[in-house]
């Protein structure tokens, strides 16, 4: 299992937002390359990026950080929030990003979904498949779709993408524990996809238990930032 620290920027900062709310914001540093680079150090290879900004606004806000750690650490990055066109996926790309997170547009602007498919290439896109009350989240978490999180699976499975950022959002940024039953059912029922679990990881147990059900990786955020698990305990699960 990868074990991804994640880094989540809103002006410029990174922060945490409370089950997705951006009412409950709380800093923890004032330059998301510091945070990079101390993951870098700690021996992470692997960086989960969200842009809150974009998401709010609909358009990427962390190109430039995207570049400045890209230029500082050997990390690869997967990065999400306001990708709405395909100029906004290239300028992600350009910007030195390994993987792109699509979500919103996914369900509901197909056809720039469709686009950016064509033009990236099913490898080096992460399908994010936010779940709250059974049904897909969109547009920052702000809306709720009558997508279910099987229909959404089956629907990108065959078009070639392999991983999934499956989020839990009543799960996230609440210490309260990952969702580590729905992440096994996914790997029961679709044995060949790549899933990252996101959201409420509140200490080692829970990775012990991801890492046990063969999942592909983990990402974890507040727990980190709060102190209820340390780099050496993230680590001892990564490989």
């Amino acid at each position: 299992m990868i074990v991804i620290p994640a880094i989540d920027i809103l002006d410029d900062r990174v922060v945490r937002l409370y089950k997705g709310d951006f009412n409950q914001v709380k800093i923890y540093n004032e330059s998301p390359l510091d945070q990079a680079l101390q993951f870098s150090e700690a021996g992470f290879s692997r960086l989960h990026i969200v842009d809150l900004s974009g998401s709010r606004e609909g358009k990427v806000k962390i190109a430039h950080w995207i570049k400045e750690i890209k230029k500082r650490t050997e990390m690869l990055i997967e990065c999400g929030g306001g990708i709405r066109t395909l100029p906004n996926a290239l300028e992600l790309i350009e910007a030195g990003a390994d993987y792109i997170i699509i979500g919103s547009i996914s369900i509901t602007d197909p056809s720039s979904y469709k686009k950016i498919l064509m033009r990236v290439g099913a490898d080096k896109i992460i399908i994010a498949s936010d779940v709250l009350n059974g049904k897909i989240a969109i547009k920052g978490w702000e809306e709720t779709s009558e997508i279910t999180l099987d229909e959404h699976i089956q629907e990108h499975a065959p078009m070639g993408i392999s991983q999934f950022l499956c989020t839990d959002i009543s799960k996230d940024g609440s210490l309260l524990g990952t969702n580590w039953e729905l992440y096994q059912t996914l790997r029961k029922t679709y044995p060949d996809l790549k899933f990252i679990a996101s959201g409420g990881v509140k200490d080692v147990s829970d990775l012990e238990k991801l890492a046990k059900d063969k999942l592909y990786a983990a990402i974890v955020g507040k727990a980190w930032y709060e102190r209820k698990i340390t780099v050496e305990e993230m680590l001892q699960y990564d490989s």
